[in-house]
């Protein structure tokens, strides 16, 4: 995507904030939902906004015998960690304000070169099971390496939102930080619905019986990803 401040996906505004969000062949649904959310919410505030994103390039090249998921995964990840930051850099000095979407890209802090920044702490699952805290799952030896990475760049965060209470206190202690503590500042803002949801008098007749629910019969509705 453009970095320019023309670009068509960039609206005049108060405060210039650059978005970072996920690479799409990752397919994070939600995280592209977040970022959009905020994209969308900022430039109704006035706000000039601009959502980036590494692009697919290298693993574009993947073809033939080639076009395996392993080897399209690593060849993400240059185009994440080799290309995508040099690119962050220079955009970033066009902006008042960086947002890292995901924390699981908070390697980019590094590349902000003075820009104030501020990033999105969503779970601390992955670095936790990379850690060994999950007795029944287990984290490959570069899963490893990736989540110490990660944690290593929220630990040099000065500005941090948290999802939830449990991801602030989950942060707090992995990073070794302390609540209020001097020159960095940890905030837990609860995320929003993307839809317009609202309580039914009741649950439709053919929505119970698609789900094999008796008239009546109480249910646990799962939001999530089921690891």
């Amino acid at each position: 995507m453009s970095t320019e401040l023309e670009d068509s996906n960039v609206t005049r505004g108060k405060m210039r904030i650059l978005l970072v969000g996920n690479y799409e062949p990752d397919q994070q649904q939600s995280m592209t939902r977040y970022a959009q959310w905020l994209l969308n919410s900022l430039k109704a505030r006035g706000c000039t906004v601009l959502l980036m994103r590494p692009a697919p390039w290298f693993s574009r090249l993947a073809m033939g015998p080639l076009r395996k998921a392993a080897v399209i995964k690593y060849l993400g990840y240059l185009d994440k960690y080799l290309i995508f930051p040099k690119q962050l850099r220079t955009a970033a000095q066009q902006f008042d304000l960086v947002h890292i979407c995901d924390h699981s890209n908070s390697m980019y802090l590094a590349a902000m070169a003075g820009v104030p920044a501020v990033i999105t702490c969503h779970d601390l699952l992955a670095i936790r099971s990379a850690r060994g805290e999950f007795a029944a799952t287990q984290t490959g030896w570069s899963g490893r390496l990736l989540q110490a990475w990660i944690l290593r760049g929220l630990k040099r965060a000065r500005n941090v939102i948290c999802v939830s209470h449990k991801t602030e206190e989950d942060l707090l202690r992995l990073t070794g930080r302390k609540a209020g503590q001097s020159g960095a500042q940890v905030t837990v803002i609860f995320n929003p619905l993307n839809w317009g949801y609202k309580p039914q008098p009741e649950m439709p007749e053919a929505l119970r019986v698609r789900l094999g629910l008796a008239a009546g019969e109480a249910f646990f509705l799962h939001v999530g990803g089921n690891q």
